[in-house]
């Protein structure tokens, strides 16, 4: 299995389809991501935030670190109600809604 073979899985098994409800692009503010996830892990919300790892060599020391793929945006399923909960975490910009559902995904 190759490298991107290995992420495709492993984000795949990461995420869950919620077909019932409807995924928005959460715009955080900057450098919001982690802390958006950490509210979203709280308040028991469906979400994504893809990490890449980065290593980073300075002063002759090797530090490992999780960044976000996308930065400046985290995936949040969630019902027409709950958008004011995101709003209330204080680390969204703005939110851009989806109309993708699994059917749509599987035609394609």
């Amino acid at each position: 299995m190759h490298t991107s073979e290995k992420a495709t899985a492993e984000i795949q098994s990461q995420i869950e389809l919620d077909a019932s409800k409807p995924w928005v692009v959460a715009h955080t503010r900057a450098r919001h991501e982690k802390k958006l996830a950490q509210f979203l892990d709280r308040d028991g919300l469906s979400h994504f935030l893809p990490l890449a790892q980065n290593v980073s060599n300075a002063g002759g020391r090797r530090r490992c670190y999780e960044v976000p793929l996308f930065p400046g945006y985290v995936f949040v399923s969630c019902e027409q109600r709950q958008l004011g909960e995101l709003y209330s975490s204080n680390c969204i910009a703005g939110l851009i809604s989806l109309v993708m559902t699994r059917q749509s995904l599987s035609r394609s």
